[in-house]
C-alpha cells in the first residue's frame, strides 16, 4: 500500500467532510426560512408520483416519471439552471465519456430556495423510503436513515449534441439514482426518443427509451446489470441526484486508488454486499439470482463502465430502434 496516497487522500477527504459540515450547517439555517406549508405540498406531491408511476420492468426494474416536480418547484429550478449555464461558472464533468467533457453547476452548496426545496424533499426519509419501496424488499428504518443526497454529484449537467455516455451501472454506494430532465422548447416524438437515458438488457443491447420531456424523471436503483447511458442529438439539459449510504460512500473513497483495477473484484464485492444487505424487488430476494448476476456482469472498466474493446476503446451506445 503506498502511505503517500493513503495520506493524500485522507486529508481529501477531510477537506471534504469539513466541506461539507458547513454547507450542512448553512443549508440548515437557509432551510429554516422554507415556508413549511410550500414544502409539505413538494414533498406529498413527491410520494404520491413515486408511489402511483407504474414500474417498468424491463431491462430492469425502472420508474418513468412525468411531472415528478410541482410546477412551480420545477418551473423555479428551470431559472436557476438557466442563471448557472449562463453564469461562466460551470464545471467540467469528465465521468461521462473519456472522449468529451460535459458541463455541470454544483448544487451542493446553493443557497437558492428552490434547490434547498428540492435538497429537502430528496433527504426525506418519508420521500426516500417511498421511492425504495418500488426497488426494495421492505426497507428497514435503519437503512432509510442510513441513505441522503450525494452532495457532491447534486447537479446541473449540460450536454451537447453529438455526444454519448459510456454504458455503465452505478456505483455500489447508490441505492437510488434520479435524472429529471429539462427539454428546452417543443420536441419532436423522436428528438424525445432520442436524446432519453437508455437502458440495456443482460445482453448489452438497447431496449428502452425514456421521453426526453421537461419534468419527467428516470428512477433506477443500482446492479449487477442496471446497463444504461444517453447520446444527444440536441443539447441535453438535465438535474442528477443520487440517494448513498454516506458510510459506504466514505469507504468506496477511500478504496478509490486500489479499487478500480481489472477485474474489479472491490466494485464486484461492494455490489453484492448491498444487494444482500438491503434485498431487491428484481431479484425476488433470492441469494442464487444475486450469484448469477455477478458471475456474468458485462462491467469490464473503471466506475462500472461497460464495453471496452480489445483495444480499450470505449464503445458508444447504441439507440433503440
Amino acid at each position: 500500500m503506498n502511505t503517500s496516497i493513503l495520506t493524500a487522500v485522507r486529508t481529501r477527504v477531510g477537506r471534504i467532510r469539513r466541506a461539507a459540515r458547513r454547507i450542512i450547517v448553512r443549508s440548515r439555517q437557509a432551510a429554516r426560512r422554507l415556508d413549511p406549508a410550500t414544502s409539505q405540498r413538494y414533498k406529498d406531491h413527491v410520494i404520491s408520483r413515486a408511489l402511483e408511476t407504474p414500474l417498468g420492468e424491463y431491462p430492469f426494474f425502472h420508474l418513468s416519471i412525468a411531472e415528478i416536480l410541482p410546477p412551480d418547484l420545477f418551473e423555479g429550478l428551470r431559472k436557476l439552471m438557466s442563471q448557472e449555464k449562463n453564469s461562466g461558472a460551470r464545471q467540467d464533468r469528465g465521468q461521462d465519456s473519456p472522449l468529451y467533457v460535459t458541463r455541470r453547476s454544483p448544487l451542493y452548496d446553493s443557497m437558492d430556495r428552490h434547490a434547498l426545496h428540492l435538497r429537502r424533499i430528496f433527504n426525506d426519509p418519508e420521500v426516500i423510503r417511498a421511492f425504495l419501496s418500488r426497488f426494495y424488499v421492505n426497507p428497514t428504518d435503519e437503512l432509510v436513515q442510513s441513505l441522503s443526497i450525494l452532495d457532491r454529484e447534486f447537479e446541473f449537467t449540460y450536454c451537447e449534441p453529438d455526444r454519448f455516455q459510456n454504458i455503465h451501472c452505478d456505483l455500489p454506494t447508490k441505492y437510488l439514482s434520479f435524472v429529471i430532465y429539462f427539454a428546452d422548447g417543443e420536441l419532436t416524438p423522436e428528438e424525445q426518443r432520442r436524446n432519453g437515458t437508455v437502458l440495456y438488457n443482460a445482453d448489452v443491447e438497447p431496449v428502452y427509451s425514456a421521453e426526453f420531456e421537461a419534468n419527467r424523471a428516470v428512477c433506477f436503483a443500482s446492479h449487477f446489470r442496471s446497463y444504461h447511458g444517453f447520446s444527444t442529438t440536441i443539447h441535453r439539459d438535465a438535474l442528477v441526484i443520487f440517494i448513498v449510504d454516506r458510510s459506504l460512500n466514505d469507504a468506496w473513497f477511500r478504496a478509490r486508488p486500489w479499487a478500480e483495477k481489472s477485474p474489479f473484484p472491490f466494485w464486484a464485492e461492494r455490489m453484492e454486499h448491498k444487494l444482500r444487505s438491503a434485498p431487491m424487488l428484481e431479484f425476488s430476494n433470492d441469494p442464487d439470482a444475486i450469484s448469477a448476476a455477478r458471475a456474468s456482469t458485462r462491467v469490464n472498466a473503471p466506475e462500472g463502465r461497460v464495453l471496452v474493446d480489445d483495444d480499450g476503446r470505449p464503445v458508444p451506445p447504441r439507440q433503440v430502434h
